[in-house]
């Protein structure tokens, strides 16, 4: 359970990010990896 409740705020974050900066969001993913 503790796994999935780390995931849902990960994706909730994300779609924050989103909707902040849309490419931006995604620009950062590519260069972190």
């Amino acid at each position: 359970m503790e796994g999935s409740g780390r995931l849902a705020r990960l994706l909730q974050l994300d779609a924050i990010a989103r909707k902040k900066n849309p490419n931006g969001a995604n620009d950062k993913d590519m260069n972190s990896t």
